[in-house]
């Protein structure tokens, strides 16, 4: 993260990275592919039946994973480039993808909101987590500069950063793991504030358990897009 080599993929969209680029990703990028997998992966119980917009959704790979369960999903990101890529390629008849301002613009109304790697990049996230009503999902990467990124969060920080939130954590290249149960290595915060798993349902049964559906684990969302 935070390198400026430009590589161009399809002659559409340059990596540069930090914006992930489904299908062609360079080699020593894919970890940092997988580990966004697995934290949409990871949100997919919170957001099942449910009304969702993913704040920041890049070429919209993660908007299309979160509407393989939700009722609806509306993705934002300030890149037209980046949503011209990814309206070409994620396609399905619950998700919308729309060029906004997630600081200045007003929010989409729904029930939960993602924002997967986005605060770091906003010049005051604070007013944008104020904003939020409804159930909010959302990670940081820890003690991360970067050439697009407004934002160094310490440990302390990251976990502060949403009051009210469940904490967990994730190494790089590893899953998600409660805060209590974290041995503190390079990675992410993620974290849900007013969760509500609804883990009475079906669905949500599945998905948590891993049940059921054959996308529904990281390794196997991540055959879709190589």
């Amino acid at each position: 993260m935070g390198t400026t080599t430009d590589w161009e993929i399809n002659g559409m969209i340059q990596f540069t990275g930090e914006q992930v680029v489904p299908w062609g990703m360079p080699h020593e990028a894919l970890g940092t592919f997988q580990d966004h997998i697995r934290r949409y992966t990871w949100a997919l119980p919170w957001v099942a039946g449910r009304e969702v917009v993913d704040l920041g959704c890049g070429t919209g790979y993660g908007a299309f994973m979160l509407s393989w369960v939700a009722r609806s999903v509306v993705g934002v990101d300030v890149s037209r480039q980046a949503l011209e890529f990814g309206c070409g390629r994620f396609r399905a008849g619950n998700l919308s993808l729309y060029v906004g301002d997630v600081e200045a613009d007003p929010l989409p109304p729904a029930e939960v909101y993602v924002a997967f790697e986005m605060f770091e990049h906003l010049l005051n996230p604070a007013v944008l987590i104020g904003r939020i009503r409804g159930m909010l999902i959302w990670s940081v990467p820890v003690d991360c500069p970067g050439e697009f990124h407004r934002q160094v969060y310490s440990m302390e920080e990251a976990c502060a950063l949403v009051p009210g939130s469940a904490i967990w954590y994730q190494s790089f290249g590893g899953e998600m793991v409660l805060r209590e149960k974290a041995r503190f290595t390079p990675g992410y915060v993620c974290g849900v504030r007013n969760a509500d798993c609804r883990t009475g349902t079906d669905q949500s049964r599945q998905l948590s358990t891993g049940e059921a559906r054959p996308w529904a684990s990281a390794q196997s969302a991540l055959t879709i897009f190589r």
